[in-house]
């Protein structure tokens, strides 16, 4: 996904550029399938792939002059689609389209993952949690991004003082759960 509206299709040979009708930046994406791709930007824009063409899934609840749809993913057991912004609202596909699910006020998502039957939010107040509700559980980082993969989380900083990490989260052990690596 890039800037200009483009996202970018590596078919095993060579990079291939699909137009995705908008001229919004677009910053993330996340997808099931080959044919079922998600991909999020500026202005509230959310739009689906299916395989064959681009089409744009509204979110009607949300801004769009002021909104950056920050996060997106895609729960495989559930097949449930969720979406962050940079205004504290998680979204929740209904149908055709995306509807607010909670607003944490003062939050400034930047990244989504799935944890554990609900899902984990970056943002630049720290760490939150959503299993039904929305948790504020860590507000000593600002984090640009999360991902998970092995039973951890690592929620990704890039500007920080003592320089590029992650916070790497790990239910249970015994040194702490918590903890900051410095790449």
């Amino acid at each position: 996904a890039t800037a200009s509206g483009s996202v970018y299709h590596w078919n095993g040979s060579a990079w291939r550029e699909f137009d995705a009708g908008t001229g919004a930046s677009l910053t993330k994406l996340h997808g099931l399938s080959q044919d079922d791709v998600y991909v999020v930007g500026y202005r509230g824009t959310i739009l689906h792939w299916n395989g064959t063409h681009w089409s744009v899934v509204p979110a009607p609840e949300l801004s769009a002059a002021i909104t950056i749809v920050t996060g997106i993913v895609a729960v495989r057991a559930s097949r449930d689609v969720f979406a962050v912004t940079n205004r504290g609202e998680l979204l929740r596909r209904d149908g055709d389209h995306f509807a607010l699910v909670e607003k944490a006020q003062g939050a400034r998502f930047m990244g989504l993952a799935p944890w554990r039957g609900g899902l984990a939010a970056a943002s630049a107040d720290g760490a939150w949690f959503y299993d039904g509700r929305l948790h504020h559980v860590r507000d000593t980082f600002a984090a640009t991004d999360v991902r998970t993969t092995g039973g951890r989380l690592y929620f990704i900083q890039t500007e920080q003082p003592q320089g590029p990490g992650c916070i790497d989260y790990l239910p249970g052990r015994v040194d702490g759960e918590w903890q900051r690596i410095v790449f």
